[in-house]
């Protein structure tokens, strides 16, 4: 499945050039601070990369507001035109998880991508999302699909459930689940 893209930016140059460096990713583009969060709620976001000088709103102030929400967990890529030490201190104390300033060497900035989603992927696959729940297969945990809450579950419990939430659409009689 081809990983999704957030950029949070306003320039036609930035736009074009990332869409060239990262197109084997699907990428959604958005020009204000407004629309991410409606674009994180109707689309399956893997990774932002907010541009932290957009007009109209504090990019700072974006990026606290995604990490305050249920999507704090989705990874963020800052996006610099200047080279401020008082701006990367302030990025990574808000949760952003890498800071690169433009202009940026391509094959750089895609390895650090390729990076992030590629980390991403493997912990994916050491949890498993069905409806409103997941499964956490190292912690063996179920949380509620926005991890407020853990279901208790026996042992045997979370093995059952852990087994048909692999083979979903299959019927098993009592005799095989045992």
């Amino acid at each position: 499945m081809i990983q999704t893209i957030l950029l949070v930016d306003d320039t036609p140059e930035c736009k074009h050039s990332i869409s060239k460096t990262l197109g084997h990713y699907k990428i959604l583009f958005v020009n204000k601070a407004s629309e991410v969060i409606p674009a994180l709620e109707s689309n399956k976001i893997d990774l932002i990369i907010l541009d932290i000088n957009l007009p109209n709103k504090d990019s700072f102030s974006v990026l606290e507001e995604i990490k305050s929400t249920s999507y704090e967990m989705v990874p963020i890529i800052c996006l610099a035109k200047r080279d401020d030490l008082s701006e990367k201190v302030t990025a990574f104390s808000l949760g952003a998880d890498d800071f690169i300033q433009m202009p940026y060497n391509s094959i750089e900035f895609r390895a650090r991508i390729d990076g992030k989603l590629e980390k991403l992927r493997r912990l994916e696959q050491k949890s498993l999302s069905i409806g409103d729940i997941k499964i956490d297969y190292m912690s063996h945990r179920v949380l509620t699909r926005n991890g407020l809450k853990e279901i208790s579950l026996t042992h045997t419990e979370f093995k059952i459930l852990s087994f048909m939430g692999k083979h979903q659409d299959q019927v098993f009689s009592r005799e095989q689940l045992l």
